[in-house]
């Protein structure tokens, strides 16, 4: 019986480069078409293109900083609805859920480091 020798999967951060070929592409071809964009981009997966473009290129995502209101929003809506990020998301006009879940993770780590 061989064994199958498995290539190592490493992960890498996407390139500028990267990025820009993504919202290129999805300017052209529509958010809807990954199998398309990942081919023009060696080494990316379509689910990691679209992650990719869903959680952090989207233009109408906002980048700014979380105001107070939005973080007791966040507190709020965590209590209400539990850790559904992606139900949360909907109170949060230009907020990812990726971006939901990250501002609740440095929530909780200061809450517990004081």
């Amino acid at each position: 019986m061989s064994q199958v020798m498995k290539k190592p999967h490493t992960r890498r951060k996407f390139t500028d480069e990267e990025d820009a070929i993504i919202k290129k592409l999805v300017a052209e071809h529509g958010e809807y078409n990954w199998n398309l964009i990942a081919t023009n981009i060696p080494g990316r997966t379509p689910r990691q293109c679209r992650e990719r473009y869903n959680n952090n290129l989207k233009p109408s995502f906002i980048k700014s900083e979380w105001t107070f209101e939005e973080d007791a929003c966040l507190y709020i809506k965590y209590l209400e609805l539990g850790p559904q990020r992606t139900l949360i998301s909907r109170y949060f006009h230009g907020r990812s859920p990726a971006s939901i879940k990250k501002r609740w993770n440095y929530y909780t780590s200061l809450k517990w480091n004081i």
